[in-house]
């Protein structure tokens, strides 16, 4: 679609790139990569781009340092992940969490399901989607965030805020903000006359991270990491608070095999 294959990819390693590609990608069109869409791609490494692996890279310390980063995610971000059976969410996630491979799911159902009134779908629906909101958001961020704070200074923060108008592809009535609802905001590409002064207030508030590097909250450094400061984001300037969130004591909790191994 881009016009990058060469014939110099290395035989030997099919996942990297030759130096000719990953140059043609730089200079590709941007507009180009919407065609591409909604093909799923995942990070490739053993090239001269990404020379190893995110785990090890992270794990070696190979990362920028000395600098500030700006880590967060929806609060509803797994409603990327549809429920495949409708009417049995639990069961549902019991089907997800092996099809990624999860060894723990039995203590991951557990964790989520067991004070859940499995007759009622709404409830259900909402343990679905707060357990993969975990798994693969929340804990992957703060896993990241816990390995960077070790040198660099971290701001975290959870978008709340619910559109008035949604233009979601990823829409789940009912359970909104989820998966994709930061993007419009975050591009001033949203419908709603009202969504979109929240739009500017979001943009403002990243653009002034992007040259300053701090923000009107407590890092990451500063605080008890049991009880983390997140800024909440509800779309309001005079509503907007800092919670603190004992998420790293959830995801320690869930996956000690990882947390440990962390340094």
């Amino acid at each position: 679609m881009l016009n990058c294959e060469s014939t110099e990819e290395n035989e030997e390693n099919s996942k990297a790139f030759s130096k000719s590609t990953i140059e043609c990608l730089r200079k590709a069109d941007a507009t180009k990569f919407g065609d591409i869409f909604p093909l799923m791609f995942w990070p490739l490494f053993g090239d001269s781009l990404l020379p190893h692996s995110i785990k090890l890279s992270l794990k070696k310390g190979d990362f920028k340092r000395n600098s500030s980063f700006l880590i967060g995610t929806v609060v509803n971000d797994g409603t990327v992940v549809p429920i495949v059976m409708k009417n049995n969410p639990k069961q549902s996630m019991i089907i997800v969490l092996h099809e990624f491979k999860r060894k723990n799911v039995k203590k991951l159902i557990n964790y989520y399901f067991s004070n859940v009134n499995g007759s009622n779908l709404n409830e259900s629906t909402w343990a679905f989607y707060n357990a993969f909101t975990d798994i693969s958001f929340r804990c992957p961020s703060a896993y990241f965030a816990k390995i960077l704070s070790q040198f660099n200074s971290i701001y975290q923060y959870i978008f709340a805020r619910k559109p008035n108008v949604n233009i979601n592809p990823f829409k789940k009535s009912g359970f909104e903000p989820g998966h994709h609802d930061e993007m419009p905001f975050t591009f001033g590409m949203v419908p709603d006359a009202e969504d979109f002064a929240v739009s500017m207030h979001w943009m403002k508030m990243l653009t002034h991270f992007a040259k300053h590097g701090k923000l009107p909250w407590q890092s990451y450094q500063n605080s008890n990491p049991q009880k983390s400061p997140f800024y909440k984001f509800i779309g309001d300037p005079q509503n907007n608070e800092v919670i603190l969130s004992d998420i790293y004591t959830t995801c320690e909790k869930l996956f000690p095999e990882i947390f440990k191994k962390m340094y």
